[in-house]
């Protein structure tokens, strides 16, 4: 095997386990008390608004964390302050909706897993091998319960580019707070 052809595998094999979005550093960080994982405690309406920002990032919200991959800033869905978000939690699918007046607005469904009394979900994963370009991205997403039913958003990222002899990358986590609404379900049995 040719120089190149090593330098390349080692290079993506570097890549590949570059400070992977792992589910222990997520778990690792505040806040330590998480409740036992259920799904009757899980499913149900949170606040859409994050608890701790006021500002329109792109971690304001509940909805924009889990479904919207955002296209130059724009939101896909609009909504309001005061629209809801409802997660059910069902085989290995969480299903997200946002509600806005009492309707829902927009569906998404993502693959996820409960693991360390979290839910699991990978949400973007993307790696571009070009001879002479290399680009990585992943996002890591895990959701759980505080003791008193609101939810705890902890997002993981990394990134990793390589053009030419030039390297660089960025990782970072995010933590996020939502509030559990005790809102009435309108059932006509």
């Amino acid at each position: 095997m040719n120089k190149i052809n090593k330098a390349v595998i080692y290079l993506l094999g570097f890549v590949l386990f570059y400070n992977c979005a792992t589910h222990t550093k997520l778990i690792n960080t505040e806040p330590k008390n998480i409740s036992t994982f259920s799904v009757e405690n899980f499913n149900g309406n949170y606040c859409n608004k994050n608890k701790e920002r006021v500002s329109d990032s792109a971690y304001s919200s509940l909805w924009d964390n889990l479904c919207e991959n955002r296209i130059f800033g724009k939101r896909k869905v609009s909504y309001t302050d005061l629209s809801v978000v409802s997660l059910k939690f069902e085989s290995n699918k969480l299903i997200v909706n946002l509600i806005e007046n009492e309707n829902i607005v927009a569906t998404k469904i993502l693959k996820g897993k409960v693991k360390d009394n979290y839910v699991s979900i990978r949400k973007i994963r993307r790696f571009i091998p070009i001879p002479f370009f290399l680009w990585y991205n992943s996002n890591k997403i895990i959701l759980g319960n505080l003791d008193n039913g609101d939810l705890v958003l902890k997002d993981k990222y990394n990134s990793f580019g390589w053009f030419l002899f030039f390297a660089d990358g960025s990782d970072g986590i995010f933590s996020a707070g939502y509030e559990k609404l005790n809102l009435r379900e309108d059932n006509n049995e």
